[in-house]
């Protein structure tokens, strides 16, 4: 077991992912440019990092910033390529953090309300590619769709809450349901 730092150089041109598919249980910190520059190539092209490290990054930087060891503004850097994922492990990973959150700012009207903004913003393209309701075979696909649809009427994405209110109107009117 090793319990320590590396020494990297912090003059890189460009990113290193260490701890690549979460192969050890143990958190990773980066020095602060390199951070930038993960949160840069998730922006650009998150495909280059395979999705257990994004999950792994989005878990690390925001357990990291909760016990004070990065900021909040460096992890939710992290996240704001959130609009364009759509595998189910990152989302999983982000949406855990960010629930925690949530129930720290709950009692604070502004940031709350900031918060969930923040949210929404990341969820409404996920949720208007997946649907409130997606037919599909893949199992993958259906658990995300259903964590992205939940967590996107939550948060009041007006898509979301307009689709869920649509099909309870249609259910509402079919008397043979009711």
């Amino acid at each position: 077991t090793f319990n320590g730092i590396i020494p990297l150089p912090t003059d890189l041109a460009s990113w290193i992912l260490a701890n690549v598919q979460q192969y050890g249980f143990y958190r990773v910190n980066y020095h602060l440019g390199n951070w930038r520059a993960l949160a840069m190539q998730l922006q650009r092209r998150l495909s280059t990092i395979p999705p257990v490290s994004r999950a792994q990054i989005i878990d690390d930087a925001f357990s990291l910033a909760r016990v004070g060891r990065i900021q909040y503004d460096t992890a939710f850097s992290i996240v704001e390529y959130l609009d364009k994922e759509r595998d189910y492990i990152p989302w999983s990973a982000a949406l855990s953090q960010l629930w925690m959150l949530e129930s720290l700012l709950y009692n604070n009207t502004i940031d709350y309300t900031n918060f969930q903004n923040f949210i929404k913003s990341k969820l409404a393209d996920p949720f208007n590619h997946f649907g409130l309701v997606k037919f599909t075979q893949n199992p993958v696909d259906l658990l995300t769709q259903s964590l992205i649809a939940w967590h996107s009427c939550h948060y009041g994405v007006n898509s979301c809450v307009d689709e869920a209110t649509r099909q309870f109107r249609q259910w509402m009117t079919n008397a043979s349901r009711n």
